[in-house]
Protein backbone atom coordinates (compact mmCIF):
# COMPACT_ATOMS: atom_id res chain seq x y z
CA UNK A 1 0.00 0.00 0.00
CA UNK A 2 1.37 3.37 -0.99
CA UNK A 3 0.98 6.46 1.16
CA UNK A 4 4.40 7.26 2.59
CA UNK A 5 3.03 10.21 4.57
CA UNK A 6 0.59 8.08 6.57
CA UNK A 7 1.46 7.28 10.16
CA UNK A 8 1.12 3.65 11.35
CA UNK A 9 -2.34 4.22 12.83
CA UNK A 10 -3.59 5.78 9.58
CA UNK A 11 -2.16 2.87 7.57
CA UNK A 12 -3.94 0.46 9.90
CA UNK A 13 -7.16 2.46 9.45
CA UNK A 14 -6.93 2.01 5.66
CA UNK A 15 -6.47 -1.76 6.08
CA UNK A 16 -9.39 -1.99 8.49
CA UNK A 17 -11.61 0.24 6.33
CA UNK A 18 -11.30 -2.20 3.42
CA UNK A 19 -12.89 -4.94 5.53
CA UNK A 20 -16.39 -3.47 5.77
CA UNK A 21 -16.11 0.16 4.55
CA UNK A 22 -17.33 1.34 7.95
CA UNK A 23 -15.03 4.23 8.84
CA UNK A 24 -15.99 4.53 12.51
CA UNK A 25 -15.49 0.82 13.21
CA UNK A 26 -12.26 0.84 11.19
CA UNK A 27 -10.93 3.74 13.26
CA UNK A 28 -11.69 1.89 16.50
CA UNK A 29 -10.08 -1.33 15.22
CA UNK A 30 -7.05 0.71 14.14
CA UNK A 31 -6.58 1.96 17.70
CA UNK A 32 -8.40 5.29 17.82
CA UNK A 33 -10.52 5.89 20.92
CA UNK A 34 -14.21 5.22 20.26
CA UNK A 35 -15.41 8.71 21.23
CA UNK A 36 -12.70 10.41 19.15
CA UNK A 37 -13.41 8.12 16.19
CA UNK A 38 -17.11 8.96 16.17
CA UNK A 39 -16.40 12.68 16.32
CA UNK A 40 -13.65 12.69 13.67
CA UNK A 41 -14.80 10.15 11.10
CA UNK A 42 -15.52 12.83 8.48
CA UNK A 43 -12.12 14.41 9.07
CA UNK A 44 -10.18 11.20 8.48
CA UNK A 45 -12.15 10.37 5.32
CA UNK A 46 -11.45 13.84 3.90
CA UNK A 47 -7.70 13.45 4.40
CA UNK A 48 -6.28 13.37 0.85
CA UNK A 49 -3.44 10.98 1.71
CA UNK A 50 -5.90 8.55 3.29
CA UNK A 51 -8.27 8.86 0.32
CA UNK A 52 -5.38 8.09 -2.04
CA UNK A 53 -4.29 5.12 0.07
CA UNK A 54 -7.86 3.72 0.13
CA UNK A 55 -8.22 4.16 -3.64
CA UNK A 56 -4.88 2.46 -4.27
CA UNK A 57 -5.64 -0.40 -1.89
CA UNK A 58 -9.06 -0.98 -3.48
CA UNK A 59 -7.54 -1.01 -6.96
CA UNK A 60 -4.87 -3.49 -5.83
CA UNK A 61 -7.51 -5.71 -4.25
CA UNK A 62 -9.67 -5.58 -7.37
CA UNK A 63 -6.69 -6.55 -9.52
CA UNK A 64 -5.65 -9.32 -7.12
CA UNK A 65 -9.13 -10.85 -6.83
CA UNK A 66 -10.11 -10.12 -10.43
CA UNK A 67 -13.41 -8.76 -9.12
CA UNK A 68 -14.51 -5.47 -10.58
CA UNK A 69 -17.19 -3.02 -9.52
CA UNK A 70 -19.02 -3.79 -12.74
CA UNK A 71 -19.16 -7.48 -11.83
CA UNK A 72 -20.64 -6.69 -8.42
CA UNK A 73 -23.18 -4.25 -9.85
CA UNK A 74 -24.25 -6.77 -12.52
CA UNK A 75 -24.73 -9.48 -9.90
CA UNK A 76 -26.77 -7.14 -7.68
CA UNK A 77 -28.87 -6.20 -10.72
CA UNK A 78 -29.38 -9.88 -11.56
CA UNK A 79 -30.75 -10.44 -8.04
CA UNK A 80 -32.65 -7.16 -7.81
CA UNK A 81 -34.49 -7.63 -11.10
CA UNK A 82 -35.06 -11.37 -10.82
CA UNK A 83 -38.44 -12.72 -11.86
CA UNK A 84 -39.87 -15.92 -10.39
CA UNK A 85 -41.24 -16.72 -13.86
CA UNK A 86 -37.64 -17.50 -14.88
CA UNK A 87 -37.61 -20.43 -12.46
CA UNK A 88 -41.04 -22.00 -12.81
CA UNK A 89 -43.56 -22.94 -15.48
CA UNK A 90 -47.28 -23.15 -14.87
CA UNK A 91 -49.02 -25.67 -17.09
CA UNK A 92 -52.59 -25.54 -18.47
CA UNK A 93 -53.99 -27.25 -15.38
CA UNK A 94 -52.38 -24.70 -13.05
CA UNK A 95 -49.63 -27.05 -11.86
CA UNK A 96 -46.35 -25.40 -11.07
CA UNK A 97 -43.24 -27.08 -12.44
CA UNK A 98 -39.69 -26.08 -11.56
CA UNK A 99 -37.51 -25.35 -14.56
CA UNK A 100 -34.39 -27.52 -14.62
CA UNK A 101 -31.31 -25.58 -13.55
CA UNK A 102 -29.50 -26.42 -16.78
CA UNK A 103 -32.22 -24.60 -18.76
CA UNK A 104 -31.82 -21.32 -16.86
CA UNK A 105 -30.05 -18.36 -18.40
CA UNK A 106 -26.35 -18.06 -17.51
CA UNK A 107 -25.92 -16.94 -13.88
CA UNK A 108 -29.62 -17.21 -12.94
CA UNK A 109 -29.05 -20.21 -10.69
CA UNK A 110 -26.92 -17.98 -8.41
CA UNK A 111 -30.07 -16.04 -7.55
CA UNK A 112 -31.62 -19.08 -5.88
CA UNK A 113 -31.04 -18.92 -2.17
CA UNK A 114 -32.79 -22.11 -1.21
CA UNK A 115 -34.68 -24.97 -2.85
CA UNK A 116 -36.53 -27.38 -0.67
CA UNK A 117 -38.35 -30.51 -1.72
CA UNK A 118 -40.69 -32.45 0.48
CA UNK A 119 -41.78 -35.89 -0.74
CA UNK A 120 -44.55 -37.88 0.85
CA UNK A 121 -45.78 -41.23 -0.40
CA UNK A 122 -49.49 -41.63 0.22
CA UNK A 123 -51.57 -44.73 -0.13
CA UNK A 124 -54.96 -44.56 -1.79
CA UNK A 125 -57.99 -46.56 -0.60
CA UNK A 126 -57.46 -48.78 -3.65
CA UNK A 127 -53.99 -49.67 -2.41
CA UNK A 128 -52.02 -47.58 -4.86
CA UNK A 129 -49.15 -45.43 -3.72
CA UNK A 130 -48.95 -41.81 -4.85
CA UNK A 131 -45.94 -39.55 -4.59
CA UNK A 132 -46.87 -36.11 -3.31
CA UNK A 133 -43.98 -33.69 -3.82
CA UNK A 134 -43.85 -30.08 -2.65
CA UNK A 135 -41.16 -27.63 -3.71
CA UNK A 136 -40.24 -24.38 -2.04
CA UNK A 137 -38.10 -21.77 -3.75
CA UNK A 138 -36.48 -18.84 -2.10
CA UNK A 139 -34.56 -16.28 -4.11
CA UNK A 140 -31.87 -13.97 -2.74
CA UNK A 141 -33.05 -10.77 -1.07
CA UNK A 142 -34.35 -8.59 -3.89
CA UNK A 143 -34.95 -5.51 -1.72
CA UNK A 144 -31.43 -5.56 -0.25
CA UNK A 145 -29.92 -5.84 -3.73
CA UNK A 146 -31.98 -2.93 -5.01
CA UNK A 147 -31.03 -0.90 -1.93
CA UNK A 148 -27.33 -1.51 -2.55
CA UNK A 149 -27.73 -0.65 -6.23
CA UNK A 150 -29.58 2.54 -5.31
CA UNK A 151 -26.81 3.55 -2.90
CA UNK A 152 -24.20 2.86 -5.56
CA UNK A 153 -26.08 5.06 -8.00
CA UNK A 154 -26.44 7.83 -5.39
CA UNK A 155 -30.21 7.52 -5.22
CA UNK A 156 -30.37 7.46 -1.44
CA UNK A 157 -28.70 9.94 0.86
CA UNK A 158 -28.09 9.42 4.52
CA UNK A 159 -30.00 11.79 6.75
CA UNK A 160 -28.40 13.21 9.85
CA UNK A 161 -30.60 14.21 12.74
CA UNK A 162 -29.91 17.31 14.77
CA UNK A 163 -31.12 17.46 18.35
CA UNK A 164 -32.94 20.79 18.59
CA UNK A 165 -33.58 20.35 22.30
CA UNK A 166 -30.03 21.34 23.10
CA UNK A 167 -29.37 25.07 23.47
CA UNK A 168 -28.05 26.92 20.47
CA UNK A 169 -25.72 29.82 21.16
CA UNK A 170 -26.11 32.80 18.87
CA UNK A 171 -23.98 35.88 19.16
CA UNK A 172 -25.42 39.16 17.92
CA UNK A 173 -23.05 42.04 17.66
CA UNK A 174 -24.09 45.63 17.21
CA UNK A 175 -21.74 47.82 15.27
CA UNK A 176 -21.78 51.60 15.45
CA UNK A 177 -20.51 53.68 12.61
CA UNK A 178 -19.63 57.30 12.43
CA UNK A 179 -22.61 59.50 11.42
CA UNK A 180 -20.77 60.63 8.31
CA UNK A 181 -20.22 57.04 7.12
CA UNK A 182 -23.69 55.68 7.88
CA UNK A 183 -25.67 58.37 6.10
CA UNK A 184 -28.54 57.97 8.57
CA UNK A 185 -28.86 58.15 12.32
CA UNK A 186 -25.34 56.84 12.74
CA UNK A 187 -25.98 53.28 13.78
CA UNK A 188 -26.24 50.12 11.82
CA UNK A 189 -26.94 46.64 13.03
CA UNK A 190 -25.24 43.55 11.70
CA UNK A 191 -25.77 39.91 12.60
Amino acid sequence: MKGKSLNPKQKRFVEEYLIDLNATKAMIRAGYKEKWAAANVDKILKNTEIQAAITTAMAERSKRTEITQDMVVKELARIGFADMADFITIDESGMIQANPLNTLEEGKSRIIRKVREKRVIKSTPEGDQVLDATYEFELCDKVKSLELLGKHLGMFTEKREIDLKQPINVTIKKFYRNKNEAGNNGSGTSV
